[in-house]
């Protein structure tokens, strides 16, 4: 009995490896990118929510949050997320709405001041500096520990 399930688990560890492995290796690809895109974020956002897997592409991501109207209206897959962009989008999918101009207003340049206010994104970056792949990390991560309560 014992050495039936040893063999499971083993099987089921050689298998599970390769789908973590894809995500992991898309986190190092996303840490070593100076500049980010709408797609290469919309896969952290889309995977987070369950909108996609793993095995998306990135394409495929932009296009889930698009429909899910969390996506800057208009951005490509492959236009750089600016620091407006990213905070528009987290503003989105988390549902934050601590500014009074931001509720009346939606929009990005709104959305990066309640978040600037928050002290999740540095003042010192400017509305259209294009983000890396540490900066997005960073800021996704913020997020995830304010709006969820999850310290890392």
């Amino acid at each position: 009995m014992k050495r039936i399930f040893f063999t499971m688990l083993l099987l089921m560890l050689c298998f599970s490896f390769p789908v973590f492995s894809q995500s992991s290796t898309r986190i190092s690809e996303l840490l070593e990118t100076k500049t980010v895109t709408y797609g290469q974020f919309s896969y952290l956002v889309a995977t987070m929510l369950g909108l996609k897997n793993d095995s998306a592409s990135y394409d495929e991501a932009f296009n889930a949050l698009l429909n899910e109207g969390y996506m800057v209206q208009d951005a490509a897959a492959s236009d750089a997320v600016d620091t407006e962009g990213a905070a528009f989008i987290c503003a989105k999918v988390w549902n934050v709405h601590n500014s009074v101009l931001y509720m009346l207003f939606p929009s990005k340049r709104y959305a990066l001041r309640m978040l600037r206010s928050m002290e999740l994104i540095p003042e010192a970056f400017e509305p259209t500096k294009t983000l890396s792949g540490r900066e997005v990390l960073n800021l996704f991560s913020a997020c995830i520990e304010k709006f969820e309560g999850v310290e890392s």
